[in-house]
């Protein structure tokens, strides 16, 4: 497993260590804070036509996108927080082009 450290940019961060495996069957990430399990999670591999079987990017997107809107309504709002929101939703906006033109080739 790879160890991924690009959100290590405060002491919190460096706290949650990231591990990554990746394969055509769906890559697993697994989260650790302060070296005890929070979370495993498989996404979707590359094998098309066989059901959902792990989070899409799209998912994980959204999740991000709900979470800063909700701290834009709360007391630590910010125009960074209106930067990252504004990033994300584009992001989703061309995932989602992306996806309506692969299907309209047929997939």
């Amino acid at each position: 497993m790879r160890e991924l450290t690009r959100h290590w940019i405060n002491d919190v961060n460096r706290g949650v260590t990231i591990l990554a495996s990746e394969s055509q069957d769906g890559d697993i990430y697994v989260a650790l804070a302060d070296h005890t399990l929070e979370q495993a999670r498989r996404f979707q591999g590359e094998v098309l036509n066989v059901g959902s079987y792990g989070m899409t990017n799209e998912a994980l997107l959204v999740i991000l996108i709900d979470r800063f809107e909700r701290a834009q309504r709360g007391a630590r709002a910010c125009p960074e927080n209106d930067e990252v929101l504004s990033m994300l939703e584009g992001i989703l906006a061309v995932l989602t082009l992306k996806e309506m033109r692969r299907e309209s080739n047929g997939g």
